[in-house]
């Protein structure tokens, strides 16, 4: 059974088992990182893709091959950010079960072939063993029984299968698009505005792409289409809340000594009032939901958070941010 720890016990746990760079880390992630993905694609697909396909504004008057082509390209730069937050989510999940001291580094040293390759493997996972990534610890540890232990035991057990489902997808998305990703990344090696007559409502045709140097006869595709672009868009922005909730409870596990919160939940401040405010993934009935929040209520009211101030020296050289700021400043056309 979990204990309450004492202020000195939990700074002890903070500065030995986490430390100031790994939380400044992981909080830089919650707030912007992870969040920033889903700000450029958003960006994108309202300033440009939208306005292409409405012929709106100064993009109204361009023909009509550049505006399809422009759409297309448009879809492929949106899949990129798709890719980035699926690698953000496969970085995390790489750092399941080690110390928060050693997030930063399993993360910074991880290829984008581990990441990808952390989505499969963690697909192929028990529903069991996933709950070892959020962590779930068994509600006998918070001191529960009875109706609070079953309700608990339920809670982890849906989130943990919506996990996987989850994951499912997302296997399924990388093993379909990583070839298009790469290829795009590293070269214009497709053939855009390839378009006949729509193939389904809101699928416009496909973008053939060049994938076999030795026989440019053969090739690949993605779709393209105003459905296909809203899917990317929507599936963009649940990794990335997935991400952010595995990434929010690693720091409630840190400020809180060790044990994370009963249930999934977001933490806020009012003033020196600590809030935390469950929720869930996906639908319950009514009674387990009410269940599992009097569990939670009755583990919450003692928990105490140690609250932190970390800085982080980065040591940046004078000289050479001299240099960079001298490379920006002067005149870069040739003459």
């Amino acid at each position: 059974m979990t204990t309450q720890l004492t202020e000195k016990d939990r700074h002890k746990f903070f500065y030995e088992e986490v430390g100031e760079i790994a939380f400044i880390f992981l909080a830089n992630m919650m707030r912007f990182n992870l969040d920033s993905r889903r700000y450029m694609a958003n960006a994108i697909f309202n300033g440009i893709y939208t306005p292409v396909e409405d012929r709106q504004g100064e993009l109204a008057q361009i023909d009509e091959n550049s505006r399809r082509q422009l759409l297309d390209v448009v879809t492929l730069d949106i899949l990129t950010k798709v890719f980035m937050a699926v690698e953000d989510l496969g970085k995390i999940l790489l750092t399941t079960g080690k110390p928060l001291k050693a997030v930063p580094a399993t993360m910074l040293d991880a290829s984008q072939i581990d990441s990808l390759a952390a989505i499969t493997r963690y697909s192929q996972k028990t529903e069991r063993q996933l709950m070892e990534v959020f962590p779930f610890l068994h509600p006998r540890e918070y001191g529960l029984a009875g109706e609070h232990e079953s309700a608990i035991l339920s809670y982890n057990q849906h989130h943990a299968a919506m996990f996987k489902k989850i994951l499912t997808f997302a296997a399924d998305f990388v093993q379909r698009h990583t070839w298009a990703y790469n290829k795009y990344k590293h070269g214009l090696s497709m053939i855009l505005a390839m378009h006949s007559e729509p193939l389904a409502p809101g699928i416009d045709g496909t973008v053939p792409i060049f994938t076999n140097a030795s026989d440019l006869t053969n090739g690949n595709f993605i779709l393209t289409g105003h459905a296909v672009v809203d899917k990317l868009i929507g599936f963009l922005g649940s990794i990335v809340e997935l991400s952010q909730n595995l990434v929010e409870r690693k720091l409630q596990i840190a400020e809180l000594g060790g044990t994370p919160p009963l249930l999934l939940c977001h933490t806020s401040e009012n003033g020196n009032q600590i809030m935390f405010r469950p929720y869930g993934w996906g639908t319950f009935d009514e009674a387990s939901q009410k269940a599992s929040v009097a569990a939670f209520d009755k583990t919450i009211g003692a928990v105490t958070r140690t609250k932190i101030v970390a800085t982080l020296n980065v040591n940046a050289d004078p000289v050479k941010i001299q240099d960079w700021v001298n490379f920006y400043s002067r005149d870069w056309r040739v003459t």
